[in-house]
């Protein structure tokens, strides 16, 4: 089984293990996506990259996405798909495919719908941040301002 990382993916990796004495073999065999050397390192480069290096859900499966696309990537593959295997196609005599798709969309919806609102609540905390460092900072102002005066 091989792994589909892209190219700085696996330059983050090979630099992950030569940085943490893991050796340049070991580098060089999980460049090339080795089981075995996937498992020595999986949880400490998803800590120390943030790289999620596992499967894919099944649903991004089904839908022929990758681990980066967007909400707008996964509707156009939907809605192809959905064309594709409808049931009122003449080639398409069974709709179970059709489900199938149908059923990854209702996850993806799901997902990204969990993924906005985290974006939407990181969002609202670093405005309350910054509102309240600008509010710090209006009345440190205004206290030197009082002290000159």
């Amino acid at each position: 089984m091989t792994s589909k990382t892209g190219n700085d993916e696996k330059d983050l990796l090979e630099e992950f293990f030569l940085t943490y004495g893991l050796g340049a073999q070991r580098a060089k065999l999980f460049a090339h996506g080795t089981r075995q050397a996937a498992s020595v390192v999986k949880d400490k480069v998803r800590s120390r990259f943030g790289l999620n290096i596992g499967p894919r859900p099944k649903w991004m499966k089904d839908l022929g996405l990758s681990r980066s696309a967007s909400r707008a990537d996964a509707s156009k593959a939907f809605r192809t798909l959905q064309k594709q295997y409808h049931p009122d196609r003449p080639e398409n005599k069974d709709d179970t495919k059709f489900r199938e798709v149908q059923a990854a969309w209702e996850l993806a919806k799901a997902y990204y719908d969990k993924q906005d609102a985290a974006d939407k609540k990181a969002k609202a905390a670093a405005e309350k941040k910054a509102h309240k460092k600008a509010k710090a900072d209006q009345e440190r102002a205004r206290k030197r301002a009082a002290r000159k005066g």
